[in-house]
């Protein structure tokens, strides 16, 4: 699929007992509609007015869908960016308040890099305690999901359902929910013009999104790129 469309409103809302089972089955449809997307496409979700024991949850759905679409995949990250050791080691002096020496980080370093099992870390004292080493175990993996593009407010035509304590104020508004989904290839695409693979693609202008550059000094592209600079120079 290359765009996913669903709206949330009231008439959905009512098919379920309860607010928990309403979200579960709404963040399960990211979920799946993840899967479901062609890489680089895209997830739109309206929010309506949405009223629950006369409260409106319409900012509630946005708050929980926008942290939860960005973050429901647990991934392995291989990418020599991610240094899992020093993001942990972070976390466990400031959370556990754990200052490792150098002998100690560098047990950390190989358990990541070189794959070893939990009990690897069993000889260091400072690993023993059941939280530090769920801690430990946490980074092996990243939290990956939909790139949050924007979210958009629209205006309705007539007035709408508030919270009851907040009946006052006018209601005029609906929420349309942007996301990308970015992940990232490594594959390397041919350019349409010479069909060369000599390309470059280092940088990420945007998570997930690698630049892309044709590298062949006979492609006729670059070489107009190339008599453009000249132009400019001279």
């Amino acid at each position: 699929a290359s765009l996913i469309y669903f709206s949330i409103n009231q008439e959905l809302f009512d098919r379920f007992k309860n607010e928990k089972d309403f979200f579960s089955y709404i963040l399960e449809i990211i979920k799946k509609s993840y899967f479901k997307l062609q890489n680089h496409k895209t997830l739109a979700i309206k929010i309506n007015n949405i009223i629950s024991n006369g409260i409106n949850i319409k900012w509630k759905l946005y708050s929980y869908i926008t942290i939860y679409a960005e973050k429901f995949n647990r991934i392995d990250e291989p990418r020599s960016y991610y240094k899992p050791w020093e993001i942990c080691a972070d976390v466990l002096e400031h959370k556990f308040q754990i200052q490792l020496n150098e002998s100690e980080k560098k047990v950390l370093i190989n358990f990541y890099k070189k794959n070893y099992p939990i009990n690897y870390l069993e000889p260091c004292n400072k690993f023993s305690d059941k939280k530090v080493i769920e801690t430990i175990k946490y980074f092996k993996k990243i939290n990956h999901g939909f790139s949050f593009i924007d979210c958009f407010i629209l205006k309705t035509k007539n007035k709408q359902k508030n919270s009851n304590e907040l009946d006052f104020i006018k209601n005029e508004n609906e929420i349309l929910l942007i996301f990308n989904k970015h992940e990232i290839d490594d594959r390397k695409i041919p350019c349409p013009v010479c069909a060369g693979l000599k390309i470059s693609g280092n940088s990420y202008p945007e998570v997930g999104v690698k630049s892309w550059e044709c590298k062949n000094p006979l492609c006729s592209v670059r070489l107009i790129g190339e008599k453009d600079i000249l132009k400019e120079q001279y």
